[in-house]
């Protein structure tokens, strides 16, 4: 079990062997400096741990707090020549505001006396002083303290809100006193974390801005504010707009360089259309001294911020600097993906995969025009594609609902075809689910297309294609045929030829449509790739037919050739994958002898 400070006013997770190192280094060096980020408990470390072994070892600790309004170093070279001369020896001088090397006067060594200090930067530091480096709590002593703090509090719960909050000892104190005020409103048990995640995204400015545990002068709120003033930069104001740009994108991770590496097709464009996007190159320059201070990480291809800096970062951009920069962070993401009306190509695929975490997590509210919402769906459609059905359900729903004009503030509103595509997608979804929802998603959006676009319109065949399938209906499976067949939609004529015959195949029908079934895989192989979804779907249709037709062997290579393409286009989780192999391990038990 963790230590515990029972005479704290709260739960304190102690470091013991923290302080023991100080002890061992001091033997030595003159003063000893516990350096780390703000919040990681190096002030309540002094307070505590720092100076019950100071005064179990026999030394005399001595806390030293400047007079506010005047020079630290004037005042602790006056406290040298006034105070120190009285106090007991050995003394151990632990100052209460962070100084720099220089700060201390030479006397402090002549005399004997050690000084344990706080910083923020070891780099400021040289022998022979020693850096003693606290960090942040680990996910056990996170679960620890807000379990002790709160003994309603689930473990699985604590650590929800322990990894949403950083692991930093001082937002948990925050989080600590959210989850007493929660429990006075009767709220315990699951209901805490679920609340708190729910809702942190949009007030972590008031709930880290509250007075903290065990009587921290300052609140996250403040040090983070003061953090953000003491950035260096040569352009303060690209850094800021990088940094708030990334806290839009909920910390990346945003990918570097930009997709060159990627092949893409003579008439690739970027989504991003007229929108100023900052260069990839220079975004990573920009957010340099933002890294430098612990706010972001950039790695080798990537640069990514922690959900507690996005939640403090983008609580506290203003508000009428929001529009500008949720512009600056979707047309950073907009210029990674190609031109879209919603779906996310299998050939931009590399591309999606890239940028669709991201996307996935922006707020509607923030996509602004057509290009904007049209890439947040084709990231839904990405991610259906997949597998994820159930993440891509949840997130069209609430995309919906923010878009629905009676409820929706973005300005100038979401255009009916937005809103249209996302009725196609959320009835492709809910037919993958089994959720009996898709044939009202697709009806209502067949029924406007025809209203709005005409009966022969490519998009509106394909809503009616989504209907037919989710209602069984033959008989409008032909007539959209038809009228595909005349408005020359190649690529829509093979699947709707693809519904009939699994439509054929799946009744009581004697024919089996083998040779139909052939001539739509290798026409669809030809247009849109041997590995591409559709083609895949058809080889299975195939493979279906060959056992059907009693051609065991065929159905054999058949399933093999589904399940090697599956694996290479889609990988081996994929829930396709996993039915594919299903389907062969069956045919192959059939064949067993």
């Amino acid at each position: 079990m963790m230590p515990v400070d029972s005479d704290a006013v709260r739960t304190r997770v102690s470091r013991p062997w923290i302080a023991r190192r100080v002890l061992a280094e001091l033997e030595y060096a003159p003063v000893v400096v516990l350096t780390g980020e703000i919040g990681v408990g190096k002030s309540s470390l002094l307070t505590h741990e720092v100076t019950a072994e100071l005064t179990a070892r026999r030394l005399w600790p001595h806390h030293w707090a400047p007079e506010p309004g005047r020079d630290p170093r004037q005042q602790l070279e006056e406290f040298t020549e006034t105070v120190l001369p009285g106090l007991p020896r050995p003394t151990v001088l632990l100052p209460t505001v962070e100084l720099a090397q220089d700060d201390l006067p030479r006397v402090l060594d002549d005399r004997g006396v050690r000084v344990v200090t706080s910083s923020r930067r070891s780099d400021q530091w040289l022998p022979p002083a020693q850096t003693v480096e606290v960090g942040r709590f680990t996910p056990a002593e996170s679960i620890y303290y807000l379990t002790r703090s709160t003994r309603s509090l689930p473990p699985r719960g604590a650590a929800r809100m322990a990894e949403r909050a950083g692991h930093l000892p001082l937002a948990l104190g925050h989080v600590a006193v959210w989850l007493s005020q929660a429990q006075a409103r009767s709220i315990g048990g699951d209901r805490l974390a679920t609340e708190f995640l729910e809702m942190i995204g949009d007030h972590a400015v008031g709930i880290y801005g509250e007075p903290g545990p065990d009587g921290y002068p300052s609140t996250l709120v403040g040090e983070t504010r003061s953090l953000l003033r003491s950035l260096h930069s040569r352009d303060p104001r690209a850094t800021r707009d990088a940094l708030d740009a990334l806290a839009l994108m909920c910390g990346g991770p945003f990918p570097i360089p930009v997709p060159s590496k990627h092949v893409h097709a003579s008439h690739w464009r970027p989504a991003s259309g007229g929108l100023p996007a900052m260069l990839p190159q220079r975004f990573r320059k920009s957010l340099q001294p933002a890294e430098a201070i612990g706010l972001v990480r950039q790695d080798a291809d990537r640069i990514v911020m922690g959900p507690l800096e996005v939640d403090l970062v983008r609580g506290l951009i203003a508000p009428a600097e929001r529009r500008r920069v949720a512009e600056l962070a979707l047309s950073m993401l907009l210029s990674r993906v190609p031109a879209n009306e919603g779906r996310a190509e299998w050939s931009d695929w590399p591309c999606w995969a890239e940028v669709s975490e991201v996307l996935m997590a922006i707020d509607p509210a923030d996509a602004v025009g057509p290009e904007a919402q049209f890439t947040l769906l084709g990231a839904v459609h990405f991610t259906g594609a997949q597998g994820h059905y159930q993440e891509a359900y949840a997130r069209l729903v609430r995309l919906r609902k923010a878009w629905r004009p009676a409820t929706s503030t973005i300005s100038p509103p979401v255009t009916v075809e937005v809103r249209l595509r996302a009725l196609d997608l959320l009835s492709e979804t809910a037919a993958r689910l089994d959720n009996g929802k898709a044939s009202r998603f697709s009806g209502a959006a067949y029924r406007y297309r025809r209203t709005r676009q005409g009966a022969n319109h490519a998009d509106t065949l394909a809503s009616g294609l989504n209907l037919a399938r989710s209602t069984g209906d033959l008989a409008l499976l032909v007539d959209l045929r038809e009228r595909a067949g005349k408005g020359g939609h190649r690529r829509l004529v093979l699947r709707i030829d693809s519904a009939l015959a699994e439509f054929q195949l799946t009744s009581h029908h004697k024919a089996v449509p083998v040779a139909e079934l052939t001539r739509i895989h290798e026409a669809q192989s030809e247009l849109l790739g041997a590995g591409h979804p559709e083609t895949l779907s058809a080889l299975l249709l195939l493979a279906r037919a060959h056992a059907k037709n009693g051609h065991a062997q065929r159905a054999l290579k058949t399933y093999e050739s589904l399940v090697a393409g599956r694996i290479e286009s889609l990988g081996e989780s994929h829930p396709d994958t996993g039915s594919g192999i299903a389907a062969l391990e069956t045919q192959q038990s059939e064949l067993a002898p």
